[in-house]
């Protein structure tokens, strides 16, 4: 039985990675094309994400954006012109939905060992001092990475396109 289960779980997620990598080549989409002028590395932000911009007036915008035309971005009524950008950041919220979800589990894991440790002294009557792993400590420590992480485009190494749904060739 076991080892049906572990047949069907490998199968399900190579099924999984295959459709990943099949639909991750298909871009049907308008959005904002960043590419790195020393590298050459492409980064594709997808119409409709959120994202902080500031202008070069020291401007900031946050939400989701729209393409006006291919000069002009629209994030809460406000255009911005491509020209006027001085950088982009990417506001991740499932970045933040795991950070807090570890830390949440740190948190338990943490309040069990004290709990586990209170009631094994209890019933063994012993008053010796509790032994606490810092497990759970480490689970919410690994969190911070999750909250640190903002990828951020800056127009002076990032050369910033904006690609209307109708002019959009794979790279």
């Amino acid at each position: 039985m076991y080892k049906y289960f572990l047949r069907f779980a490998v199968f399900f997620i190579l099924i999984l990675f295959w459709i990943q990598t099949s639909f991750a080549q298909i871009r049907d989409e308008a959005g904002i094309l960043l590419v790195n002028n020393r590298t050459g590395e492409q980064r594709f932000i997808p119409q409709g994400k959120k994202i902080s911009v500031t202008d070069s007036l020291g401007n900031r915008f946050k939400g989701k954006f729209w393409l006006e035309s291919e000069n002009e971005i629209i994030i809460d009524g406000q255009k911005i012109r491509t020209t006027q950008i001085l950088n982009i950041k990417r506001r991740i919220t499932g970045t933040k939905i795991v950070g807090v979800g570890l830390v949440t589990l740190g948190l338990a894991v943490f309040q069990l060992e004290v709990i586990a440790t209170g009631v094994g002294n209890a019933v063994s009557q012993t008053s010796s001092e509790p032994e606490i792993s810092p497990t759970g400590l480490w689970i919410a420590a690994a969190s911070v990475p999750f909250f640190a992480y903002k990828p951020t485009f800056k127009s002076k190494r990032w050369i910033i396109k904006l690609i209307p749904k109708e002019k959009i060739d794979l790279p």
